[in-house]
């Protein structure tokens, strides 16, 4: 159907229709107008009636008449840009009574043999909560239908429709809830790759909306199972319009898999990451949910069956009961194909996955081949939006076995990576013969540091040295603790060093080899950070050299190979002491040591011109600002004066006056207005002190911080100083509470994230929120993502980042608009009498944020989005 003209309008109707009820707060998971099309689908009647029911119910406790609301005429032009043809449609109201709806669903149940009264209780309480003007909205829309489509309404065309738009309201309605569906190229991948089948005993376990399933010829038997009621009810509508004879039950498939009951073909794509406990084993203990479907189902198959698995990809290099379960099918000969896909193709989550193939009679014996997607996605740049892909590449380059995509791993190989399947470890490029001859392995050089010093005390103020100290520069490598400062911790959360040490993230992007030179006081290490004894024999590395070595490329493409982890990188003890360095004789190493300090010392010394030149440019320019920020000074201070005898007033003559909430909707009280007051006081002041000559984003210092309090704290305060017909939301992505458990670090300051924040909140304010009697949203979402960055040895390499994500539905930018636009100093696209300053301010603190590049993007009039206008940028993570 795609490319047909006819059905791209009527999917962009029924879009139509989901903006027309996108208002309702209360609305999570806006499926609702899926129930609807579908009892459109199966009785035009039935909709109808019941719709004029419930618009019945909603004017009950009014004094409208429903007659003459039907047809306001201030109602019908708010409709009339969104239905098409609406003055051709003859609306009549009527009444319909609850026994009338009944008897229709009961005929429906008996008419389609299946529960229509369970699957329309699903979406009951939804669309009973809907207003008397969103019910006349639906009525019109679903005449317009048909009146302007009648001729093309088969049955197949609209089962066509309804999947398309069940695919759009995955995509726009929000992250959650998403977990119960998947985008439908994925969806086609997974049938073609499956092919053609043919009287086969088919089980659909974790079944979500039933889009494996829906399209399996009858003559196969499936069963299939979902234990939540609305996901379950979605994908019976569609099983009900592709005809589909599958048995699709409403329970829980942990504790309702089939017994004794052999399958050809298990599908399945359960929930990521979800842990539960099993009630049957005696020790009570926790399995995670991807262990548990790979072990059920390789019990499950058939002599001649197959399992189609979507699952993490940490599923590949886990440990504990994830390594037992790959120990299990390496070891029986059961994987046949491992297909990666990256980030940013799935609904709910951005992890990257994999597509597990078991086969009982696979072709490649002893052999699993290893499938590399990536190469065959577009638009996989995090901050731009959703990854594609295109399923007949991938095909293709499986049945050609295409090298550079395709590759054929022995068991054996596996085994001897400790049964890890991590892709990193198969996809490679072999290291220079010379280095894999010749090469030494760390492990022959440095030693783990193992010697535990106990403290006397159990707390303590110090100097805590974290990653965020370490240094990533191969000339300036020495740990430096003049300018951290002291804070008070548990000795037991730390690792106590009295002696010299090389020191690594082994748990980062990059190693950042730093070395600490121990004279008489010890240091207490982060566990984050790992500590390297250098072998006593000194003649035989100098350190300078080996931290060079540690930067280079060929290192580098070693500790990628074996890196692992999903969101957050890591690299396991072992085969970081098992990568290999050049290491000719001592007097070859200090020649090349000269050899780059001096290389070093002439860099210097032209920088140093460059930033004595910009001072003087900076003196000149920037003088007289000084005088501006001065004059500032005093009225500052006068209200601060005026809101201390403002609260001394009240103190004095309203008891409890702290507790007065301002508004009766409202939970902020007149205590924290106050409070807001005086800390933007403070955040101005604070501006004024550090800015005295000109703005620059190096006079603040980078902290480490919690992302999501910050955040929070920030909505806090915006929601008690800004208008109520502003809703303010925060949407935190999945990936962070299973990944991160809701603790988000980055490297910041919170005054310069502040004053980003407002940039983009303000300018909502002043362009967006134009109507004061219209409610408006304002929606901060919060998402992990990993892109891919080339570094400065020409090496890709997955960086972490937090995606922040600032929306709102108000007005949009002008059409053409740019983020370049955006950035430009001075530049504005209204007379709002603003200065142009926000978007380049804005751009210049992420710039600080991400080492001088700038991650800023603006998302303007999204036709499918309720939200306008979204800003979004990337911080790095601090790991």
């Amino acid at each position: 159907m795609k490319n047909n003209p006819v059905f791209d309008r009527v999917v962009d109707e029924f879009i139509t229709l989901r903006f027309l009820l996108y208002d309702k707060d209360w609305l999570d998971n806006k499926s609702y107008d899926i129930i609807l099309l579908f009892i459109y689908l199966f009785s035009e009647n039935l909709l109808e009636k019941f719709l004029m029911n419930q618009y019945e119910k909603s004017l009950y406790q009014t004094n409208l008449d429903p007659k003459k609301v039907l047809k306001q005429d201030t109602l019908l032009d708010e409709l009339r840009p969104k239905i098409h043809n609406i003055d051709k449609i003859n609306l009549e109201y009527y009444t319909c009574s609850d026994n009338e709806i009944n008897k229709i669903i009961q005929n429906l149940s008996e008419e389609k043999k299946c529960s229509f009264q369970k699957i329309y209780d699903a979406f009951l309480l939804d669309i009973e909560r809907l207003d008397y003007k969103r019910i006349i909205a639906i009525l019109y829309f679903f005449k317009s239908i048909e009146h302007n489509h009648t001729d093309i309404f088969t049955e197949n065309f609209l089962a066509n429709v309804f999947e398309e738009c069940k695919n759009y309201n995955y995509i726009f309605s929000g992250h959650k809830g998403h977990q119960h569906s998947q985008p439908l190229t994925l969806t086609l991948f997974i049938e073609s790759y499956i092919g053609s089948i043919d009287n086969l005993q088919v089980y659909n376990p974790f079944a979500g909306y039933a889009s494996f399933i829906n399209k399996i010829d009858n003559s196969n038997t499936i069963y299939a199972q979902e234990l939540t009621t609305k996901a379950w009810a979605v994908g019976q509508l569609s099983l009900l319009l592709n005809k589909s004879l599958a048995t699709f039950n409403c329970e829980d498939s942990i504790y309702k898999w089939p017994k004794n009951k052999k399958f050809d073909l298990i599908i399945s794509y359960p929930p990521f990451n979800m842990v539960y406990r099993n009630k049957f084993l005696n020790n009570n203990r926790n399995i995670n949910i991807e262990s548990f479907i790979i072990n059920k189902s390789i019990d499950s198959l058939s002599k001649k069956g197959k399992a189609i698995l979507i699952l993490p990809l940490n599923t590949l290099y886990k440990g504990g009961e994830n390594q037992r379960v790959r120990q299990r099918l390496v070891n029986e000969d059961l994987i046949d194909t491992i297909i990666h896909f990256p980030s940013g193709i799935l609904h709910y989550t951005n992890i990257p996955f994999i597509v597990l193939k078991l086969n009982k009679l696979k072709k490649e014996r002893n052999n699993v081949i290893f499938v590399d997607s990536e190469p065959y996605c577009t638009n996989h740049q995090i901050k731009k939006g959703i990854t594609t892909f295109y399923p007949e590449e991938i095909l293709h380059a499986i049945n050609v076995r295409d090298h550079k995509t395709v590759r054929k791993i022995s068991n054996k190989e596996i085994i001897k990576n400790n049964y890890n399947l991590n892709f990193d470890r198969y996809f490679y490029d072999e290291v220079d013969e010379k280095i894999k001859l010749e090469g030494i392995k760390l492990k022959e050089i440095i030693t783990l540091y193992r010697e535990n010093v106990v403290s006397e005390k159990d707390k303590i103020v110090e100097k805590q040295i974290r990653q965020k100290n370490l240094k990533n520069d191969f000339l300036d490598f020495r740990l430096n603790t003049d300018k951290i400062e002291a804070e008070f911790f548990k000795t037991s959360s730390v690792k106590i060093i009295n002696t010299s040490c090389l020191l690594l993230s082994l748990k980062s992007t990059n190693l950042n080899p730093t070395y600490f030179n121990f004279i008489d006081k010890p240091i207490y290490l982060n566990k984050n950070i790992t500590p390297f004894i250098i072998n006593e024999d000194k003649d035989k590395v100098n350190i300078n050299y080996l931290i060079n070595e540690l930067h280079s490329s060929y290192v580098k493409q070693q500790i990628k190979r074996f890196r692992q982890g999903t969101t957050i990188p890591f690299i396991r003890l072992n085969d970081f002491l098992n990568v290999k360095i050049k290491l000719p004789s001592i007097e070859e190493q200090n020649a090349k040591v000269a050899g780059i300090q001096e290389l070093s010392n002439e860099i210097k010394v032209r920088q140093k011109k460059i930033e004595d030149l910009q001072a003087g440019v900076d003196s000149e320019t920037y003088g007289n600002v000084s005088s501006v920020f001065h004059s500032l000074g005093t009225p500052i201070m006068n209200i601060i004066s005026g809101i201390d005898n403002i609260q001394n007033a009240l103190s004095n003559n309203v008891s409890e006056w702290k507790k007065i909430k301002i508004s009766k909707n409202s939970n902020t009280t007149l205590n924290d207005s106050f409070s807001t007051i005086e800390s933007e006081l403070e955040f101005i002041s604070t501006t004024i002190k550090k800015n005295k000559t000109k703005w620059n984003v190096k006079n603040y210092k980078l902290d480490e911080e919690n992302l999501i309090a910050l955040i929070k704290d920030y909505i806090k305060t915006n929601n008690s100083l800004h208008k109520k017909n502003i809703l303010t939301t925060l949407e935190i992505n999945e990936d962070i509470k299973s990944e991160l458990n809701n603790k988000v670090l980055i490297y910041t300051n919170k005054q310069l994230l502040k004053t980003a924040l407002d940039a983009i909140v303000e300018n909502a304010h002043r362009h967006g929120f134009i109507d004061s009697k219209k409610n408006y949203k304002l929606k901060f979402n919060i998402s992990l993502v990993s892109e891919k960055i080339e570094n400065n040895k020409g090496i890709e390499e997955k960086v972490p980042y937090v995606k922040i994500e600032v929306s709102n539905n108000g007005k949009p930018f002008p059409d053409k608009f740019t983020v370049e636009d955006l950035i430009r100093r001075n530049f504005t696209s209204s007379n709002t009498g603003n200065t142009g300053q926000g978007g380049f301010i804005l751009n210049e603190i992420i710039k600080y944020f991400n080492k001088g590049i700038s991650s800023l993007d603006l998302i303007t009039d999204n036709p499918n989005s309720e939200y306008k206008t979204t800003y979004l940028f990337l911080i790095p993570l601090n790991l």
